[in-house]
């Protein structure tokens, strides 16, 4: 018996998923091109079935065959509109009426909940009929559509997830929207209402009439949102504003290209200080007194702070206010000495370098910064500890921090992952770290830089696990709904320190959200 292979069916369900995420637009694809494609996924139909992919899990062989079916339908749809017969006689007329009515939903799953808030906002006649339906019939309009017994069952399994994902998209926009807007609790409680009221008469011009007078109703809270409509048009100048700054803090090619090869972050000058402050403070505690790794203690000798304050002239050259000139980094350093604590033998002297790396002048020009930092930022650091440690006997340990992180160039060298020879080997060795990712890279292959890389972690270990859940949470929902499953052993690394954290996590999100999950033989650990 052989398990899935996972590659094969993705590499099945490709041009199928192609065809669903065009939909009904694919129509204006040459019919020629749309034959191909119909063949070509009849043919992948046929080779899963048969199992070519190996013997699949009854979940995953209903929801690929969903797949499969779906796309066939809306590729039959667009030829049934032309007038062709030959690809058309395979489905009936209600999984036609079924579909068109799924192709009419399916925009709420195209935004994201913050652009769906922003439509609602905004009363966009096709969201706003979706939401009106929705509130009006809840799910009996759309179980009575794709309940249907001439509805082949894969494209019923299809129908309902798809809605299920929908339902959620709508639930978080409208939940966040409810607390702000007592327009749009108003407007659902008309909607629960006369939903209620047409579900109790059976006349179709009783109906009729309790429709006209809830269009009325709809319309005396139309001009509600009118301060709403007024704060996007600011939002839009906001950004149209923010938009001009940028391009002007890429005055030449060569830095556009890299903008556009490192995009990075937007990072504001008070995000960046606020980042900076909070490093330090969190080094001052954690090596107040003693500090232990996994086999060895240090006393802490001494912490000597520097820092590099912006130049004087960026006041006037700039405009800033005495706010904007101290919210600029101060890019601040850090220099503390442990001495190994042991009563036998040579003690070892450790010296760790803390760094924080920002542009100021990008800071003081436009009160932000988008480009992470690289080589050249490191370089100047790395000469000067190379200077300060060289002949005394001391171990240095260089945690460098970036508010907009590091470039990924950068990272992959210092984490031994270029092709090129580590050149921050030797007595040094480096840590990166991203404030606002909570991102850490170090050679794991440098047991010294290992260890003092956990070490001098400055999260809480609160803030640790929570990063963790979310970063797992985010991995597992995006292979669901690309895939439709998870698998443990592919989407994390077995290599990391917390890879049994991550283990009870999946476990847990599984049981909080409904999924099951399955050991299949060759493939570990799947969640469905």
């Amino acid at each position: 018996m052989n398990s899935e292979d996972p590659a094969c069916i993705n590499r099945l369900a490709k041009p199928s998923k192609q065809v669903l995420s065009e939909g009904l637009f694919i129509r204006h694809e040459p019919a020629e091109k749309r034959l191909l494609l119909w063949n070509q996924i009849k043919i992948n139909r046929e080779r899963f079935i048969d199992g070519e992919c190996g013997d699949v899990l009854d979940d995953l062989d209903i929801h690929f065959r969903g797949i499969f079916d779906a796309s066939l339908l809306c590729l039959s749809a667009t030829f049934k509109d032309e007038g062709a017969e030959a690809v058309t006689d395979i489905f009936s007329g209600t999984e036609y009426r079924a579909y068109e009515h799924f192709e009419r939903m399916r925009i709420i799953g195209i935004y994201s909940s913050e652009d769906l808030k922003k439509k609602i906002i905004k009363k966009e006649s096709d969201v706003m009929e979706i939401l009106r339906n929705y509130y009006l019939f809840g799910d009996s309009q759309f179980d009575e559509i794709f309940d249907s017994t001439e509805i082949r069952p894969s494209l019923r399994y299809f129908f309902h997830k798809k809605w299920g994902e929908i339902k959620t998209r709508i639930n978080e926009a409208v939940s966040d929207l409810i607390i702000d807007s007592d327009y749009l609790v108003k407007l659902i409680r008309i909607w629960e209402d006369e939903g209620r009221r047409i579900a109790d008469v059976a006349g179709e011009n009783e109906r009729q009439k309790i429709s006209d007078e809830l269009k009325c109703r709809e319309d005396e809270l139309s001009d509600e949102l009118t301060g709403r409509d007024e704060e996007i048009s600011r939002c839009k100048e906001d950004i149209e504003d923010l938009r001009d700054r940028l391009k002007m803090a890429v005055p030449d090619k060569n830095l556009k290209e890299n903008l556009a090869e490192n995009p990075g972050r937007y990072v504001t000058s008070g995000e960046a200080r606020q980042y900076e402050i909070n490093l330090l403070n969190r080094f001052g505690h954690k090596f107040s007194d003693f500090v232990s790794s996994v086999e060895k203690r240090y006393r802490v000798c001494g912490i000597r702070e520097e820092k590099v304050n912006p130049p004087e002239y960026f006041r006037e050259r700039f405009n800033l206010s005495v706010d904007d000139y101290l919210n600029i980094p101060r890019n601040s350093s850090l220099k503390i000495d442990l001495i190994e604590k042991k009563i036998f033998g040579r003690k070892e002297k450790v010296r760790i370098y803390v760094a924080y790396v920002s542009r100021q002048a990008e800071y003081a020009k436009y009160s932000c910064d988008c480009l992470p930092a690289g080589l050249k930022d490191l370089n100047i650091i790395m000469d000067n500890i190379r200077s300060d440690c060289n002949g005394n006997g001391i171990r240095a340990f260089l945690f460098a921090a970036s508010p907009t992180g590091f470039d990924e160039k950068c990272r992959s060298i210092i984490t031994g992952n270029n092709s090129a020879r580590n050149s921050y080997g030797g007595s040094i060795s480096v840590c990166l770290y991203d404030p606002e990712k909570g991102l850490m890279s170090y050679n794991s292959d440098d047991s010294f830089s290992r260890i003092f890389s956990k070490l001098c972690n400055p999260e809480l270990l609160e803030e640790q696990k929570s990063r963790l859940k979310g970063e797992v949470e985010k991995k597992i929902k995006e292979d669901i709904a690309a895939l439709g499953w998870c698998s443990l052993e592919s989407s994390f690394d077995k290599n990391r320190d917390d890879y049994l954290q991550i283990k009870r996590h999946f476990y847990s999100f599984a049981d909080e959200n409904g999924h099951i999950v399955k050991y299949v033989e060759n493939s570990g650990l799947i969640m469905m």
